[in-house]
C-alpha cells in the first residue's frame, strides 16, 4: 500500500521539482477522500483517508498556495547554484 508523506517530500534536499506532477500546484482535492473510499489501515490499525499534511499546512488549500510560491523560487535557487559551479 502507497502511503503518501509530504514532510519528506519536500523537506528532502535533494528533490527534482521538475518531478512533482502538476496537480501539487493547482488541485487540493488531491489530497483528500472526498468520496470516503475504504483505503484500508496503515501498520498500526488507522484508518487511512485524507494526505496527512506537513504541520505549516492549514488545510489542503494552503498546501498548494504555498507550493506556488516555494517551488518556483527553489527552482531558480537550484539553477543558480548549479550554474556557477
Amino acid at each position: 500500500m502507497f502511503i503518501f508523506n509530504c514532510e519528506k517530500l519536500l523537506s528532502c534536499v535533494n528533490v527534482h521539482l521538475q518531478e512533482l506532477i502538476p496537480e501539487f500546484f493547482y488541485m487540493p482535492d488531491m489530497f483528500t477522500n472526498c468520496n470516503g473510499y475504504s483505503l484500508g489501515t496503515n501498520d498500526d490499525g488507522q484508518p487511512l483517508g485524507d494526505v496527512v499534511l506537513p504541520p505549516w499546512a492549514k488545510s489542503p488549500e494552503d498546501f498548494v498556495r504555498i507550493n506556488r510560491m516555494v517551488c518556483p523560487a527553489l527552482e531558480v535557487m537550484y539553477v543558480i547554484v548549479r550554474s556557477c559551479c
